[in-house]
């Protein structure tokens, strides 16, 4: 496998340090459909929790943006896909992860424009 210098995925042998551990939502962008939108601050206190066992846990952004939600929510992750695969009402929803200056970035591929989440570690 080779590496790639501008990738800002999160590479197999650095997630016990970087990905393990407590995000706290803090900015959402929601593109209005014409590559305007811009990162906005979250009032939700949505905490997303990675483990070693590769499952992710949340009370949000997992079955949708924009939620809260008071049960949590499970999913799995992989490094080496940079993928969030979660069990939802309507199926399967997948989410893309990476790193952004210390920040942690959840895209839902399912959206039709960008719709993204910004987290920083606790």
């Amino acid at each position: 496998m080779g590496l790639n210098a501008c990738s800002n995925k999160i590479s197999p042998s650095s997630h016990n340090g970087e990905i393990i551990g407590d995000w706290k939502l803090i900015e959402v962008l929601m593109d209005p459909g014409d590559g305007s939108g811009e990162f906005e601050i979250s009032e939700l206190e949505v905490i997303v929790s990675f483990n070693q066992q590769m499952e992710v846990k949340a009370n949000g952004i997992l079955c949708g943006f924009g939620s809260q939600s008071i049960t949590p929510l499970t999913g799995v992750y992989s490094i080496s896909d940079s993928m969030i695969v979660s069990q939802c009402e309507g199926g399967e929803l997948k989410h893309i992860f990476r790193m952004d200056k210390g920040n942690l970035i959840i895209q839902n591929r399912h959206c039709r424009e960008a719709c993204l989440a910004k987290l920083i570690k606790k």
